[in-house]
């Protein structure tokens, strides 16, 4: 293999890994209609949770309030019983008036706090209903868009693992004729995307470097081992 066969080939490993990085970021990045339908899927759970969390407050309040006006409503119904038994004379009229009265208005107060309640209930259980139809009207087209990127992503990975078995075996025809250069090309590819750049106008096209004389002359030359950077490390080919 001439020098130059190998920088071209070594060229077309670095290809291969750029290529094998996008397969590896496609599967990962989700088609935007499924995102899209995903995130409206997601939004509407949380939407339900929180009308289900907000009903359940509301039954909780309208049960004590329930209560309460079930104790009033006793104790109203007592007083009027022991108004007709014990009310002898006018002060005693009074008094059983009075407090017959008080129970009264606060059953009152609690029969006016409950309305509000109850058609707040009514107002979030239609809503959850809305939303809960909702849901499940999109779940079907939900599921055939998850089945169909399941189908994408089965296809990125056997597509994958095809070209990395070619790129392998050049990685590996490369590193028996060049090792060093081979070594050096995978320690630079675990930090960089691109672990072989070329000059552009005597500097480095990966950081932008001036690149020294000497580095210059190395590259124009063609001969191993393969130069590299200073300041970024990769290695400099020319194109």
């Amino acid at each position: 293999m001439t020098t130059a066969d190998f920088f071209t080939q070594l060229y077309q490993v670095q290809s291969m890994d750029l290529e094998l990085d996008r397969l590896r970021h496609s599967e990962t990045h989700l088609p935007p209609l499924l995102a899209e339908t995903r995130s409206q899927f997601e939004l509407l759970n949380e939407q339900i949770s929180e009308i289900l969390d907000e009903i359940d407050r509301v039954r909780r309040a309208s049960e004590k309030n329930e209560r309460e006006l079930e104790d009033y409503q006793a104790k109203l119904g007592r007083a009027r019983a022991e108004q007709i038994k014990n009310a002898y004379d006018s002060k005693a009229q009074t008094q059983y008036e009075n407090l017959i009265q008080q129970l009264q208005d606060r059953v009152s107060e609690i029969e006016e706090a409950l309305e509000p309640l109850y058609e707040r209930r009514e107002s979030l259980t239609q809503k959850k209903s809305e939303l809960t139809k909702e849901h499940k009207a999109m779940r079907p087209r939900l599921e055939e868009l998850e089945g169909q990127d399941e189908k994408r992503i089965e296809a990125l990975r056997e597509t994958f693992a095809k070209q990395k078995v070619t790129r392998d075996k050049l990685f590996t025809d490369l590193s028996s004729v060049d090792r060093r250069a081979m070594t050096d090309y995978a320690i630079v590819r675990k930090t960089k995307s691109e672990a072989m750049v070329a000059i552009n106008n005597g500097r480095c096209s990966g950081c932008n470097m001036q690149l020294p004389m000497l580095i210059l002359q190395k590259v124009a030359a063609g001969k191993p081992p393969v130069p590299k950077c200073p300041s970024c490390g990769r290695l400099l080919i020319r194109v």
